[in-house]
């Protein structure tokens, strides 16, 4: 602390004789154009004072320019007299310094003020925007199921999610995502009403950091009642490389659904045959590494009783491929 104190009491020393010499060569420079000797008394006692004060001054400018020429750590000889020549400069032309620095500081502060204005007026504009994108989710998920959408303005929904905040879509999503998982078995027909709220999370995530948006929307597309595997595959394998790519651990599920997509999508499978070597390897690849997971091992074991499971339970009795071969991993 002390020595912290000592650093400080040097600078102002520095500044003190800086802004008196310098005040003093200002006084001389000005002094030509005041004849009268009182006069000179008088502009010698303002400029010195003046020099004095732009000398003071000098940490602030070297602050607004984000110098670290003052340490109050340790003492440099050379930056000390970096720091000397800044201060002389400054009490030799005080006057227009301080103008200067002073003009400066008003213009930040005002430019400060209406960046604090803009900002809020951003936070207000945003608020509004995300009650809206949530009362129209409200319409589709809270409502009766089988009421119609059609008076809905779907272009403004994709509008208002992809201008939501973050929090706002997280908030969709989970609402999105209760609406599928409460009626993707009872009711799959409403499904439909939900793809386009998830299409907006996934155009809004510029980026690709958030793969169950895909995978919510590859589920709705391999469960409503006309599914497009090839579709769902497409965004099972987008979530999955996002999975990946960000470092996310788990979900292995994923690989479950894609297995079940590629299986639906096989032509061989659709003729009742099984699969190409090739296609055959890429599905039990899947199928292995999801079943590494005690849930899906589970499913993966009741295959056959589960009326859901009736593509997998097919296709691993054309391709003569045994369950407990999955779930072994060998």
């Amino acid at each position: 602390m002390f020595a912290k104190y000592g650093v400080l009491f040097v600078y102002i020393i520095v500044m003190l004789l800086a802004g008196t010499f310098g005040g003093i060569i200002n006084y001389y420079l000005e002094s030509e154009n005041q004849p009268k000797k009182n006069k000179r008394s008088f502009l010698l006692r303002k400029s010195i004072f003046l020099g004095v004060g732009a000398s003071f001054i000098v940490p602030l400018f070297l602050y607004l320019i984000s110098s670290n020429l003052i340490k109050m750590s340790d003492l440099d000889p050379k930056e000390i007299l970096i720091f000397l020549g800044f201060c002389l400069i400054a009490s030799i032309s005080s006057r227009k310094f301080i103008e200067t620095i002073s003009s400066r500081i008003l213009k930040e502060v005002k430019e400060a003020k209406l960046s604090a204005a803009e900002m809020k007026s951003n936070i207000e504009k945003q608020k509004i925007t995300d009650q809206r994108a949530l009362e129209l989710i409200n319409i589709i998920v809270e409502e009766n199921p089988d009421s119609d959408l059609a008076s809905l303005d779907m272009g403004k929904l994709k509008s208002l999610i992809t201008s939501a905040s973050i929090g706002a879509r997280i908030e969709i999503f989970s609402k999105a995502r209760t609406f599928r998982r409460n009626y993707y078995e009872t009711k799959p027909e409403v499904l439909d009403r939900i793809i386009p709220v998830f299409e907006s999370l996934i155009e809004a995530d510029k980026e690709n950091l958030y793969h169950r948006n895909h995978a919510q929307l590859a589920y709705i597309l391999k469960d409503k009642p006309q599914k497009d595997y090839k579709k769902a595959e497409e965004e099972l394998k987008k979530a999955i490389a996002i999975r990946d790519k960000t470092g996310k651990t788990g979900f292995l599920i994923y690989e479950f659904n894609l297995a079940v997509c590629c299986i639906a999508n096989d032509p061989d499978f659709q003729i009742q045959k099984p699969s190409s070597k090739e296609q055959k390897d890429k599905i039990l690849q899947n199928l292995k590494k999801a079943g590494t997971n005690d849930f899906i091992k589970d499913i993966i074991k009741n295959i056959e009783s589960d009326p859901k499971g009736k593509i997998m339970a097919d296709w691993l009795k054309y391709n003569k491929v045994d369950k407990n071969s999955i779930i072994s991993g060998i």
